[in-house]
């Protein structure tokens, strides 16, 4: 009876881990928001330090190439007015056109944010950001149907050339991902689909495939292609607390 007890115990023991594990698991990334988040949008990225809960993604990859590549860093923090974001990439040849109009972007190094309400991309927004600062900002619906005349408003960026690299900096205001998650209310956690992606110009542009892709989330397609639903990731902006 009590080897019998023992097995049980052991049996329930066992199916709570398990449980836990799975509770954990599909817990979402998750952006920490403070009342007034001291952040100033200048392209330096010491403020970011003295943070002390951001959400960091640091495990940028390229399925498609074997080629070496720096350092890729993403973080983001939020407030009760705006979402804040930085990148830093390591990069020993900034390759950029000069910008006469916002598709120039397209044609050099940058990092990119892809936003969604949700997995249909029915209609989603993208963000690509040159190392100098310029950007392009579209709308877009599944799949790959651009409208190239949107721009987002109150869209804040800064980019510096730092040693080895560059960094950009940006805001976007709060409500439009708020109204992006389909949120009524105007507090309370909420989910948005982001994708976070780099293109790394390893030679110039004007020679033959130059670019090598790296994301966040692997789309796990065949060739380089972040205009799908699987290349986003949910996650979880959180409701600003007094700290």
């Amino acid at each position: 009876m009590q080897k019998q007890t023992r097995y049980l115990l052991a049996v329930l023991l066992l199916a709570a881990m398990l449980a836990c594990s799975q509770q954990q698991s599909a817990r979402l990334p998750s952006v920490a928001a403070i009342v007034h988040a001291p952040v100033a949008i200048d392209g330096h990225l010491q403020d970011w330090d003295a943070l002390d809960a951001v959400f960091e993604v640091s495990d940028f990859h390229s399925p498609w190439s074997d080629l070496p590549f720096g350092l890729t860093r993403f973080c983001a923090i939020a407030d009760s007015a705006w979402f804040y974001f930085a990148f830093e990439a390591t990069d020993s040849l900034l390759v950029a056109r000069p910008f006469v109009q916002e598709s120039d972007v397209a044609s050099g190094d940058r990092v990119e944010i892809f936003l969604s309400g949700d997995s249909t991309l029915n209609t989603y927004y993208c963000l690509e950001m040159g190392p100098y600062g310029d950007v392009l900002d579209y709308r877009a619906t599944y799949y790959r149907q651009f409208d190239d005349t949107w721009d987002l408003p109150d869209l804040a960026v800064v980019a510096q050339a730092i040693p080895g690299g560059y960094a950009v900096e940006g805001r976007i205001p709060l409500g439009f991902l708020r109204g992006l998650s389909g949120d009524t209310l105007t507090t309370g956690n909420f989910t948005v689909h982001m994708g976070l992606y780099r293109a790394e110009y390893h030679k110039a542009h004007t020679e033959a495939d130059p670019v090598q892709w790296l994301t966040w989330i692997d789309p796990n397609t065949a060739d380089p292609d972040f205009h799908v639903p699987t290349s986003f990731h949910p996650i979880e902006i959180q409701e600003p607390l007094n700290r």
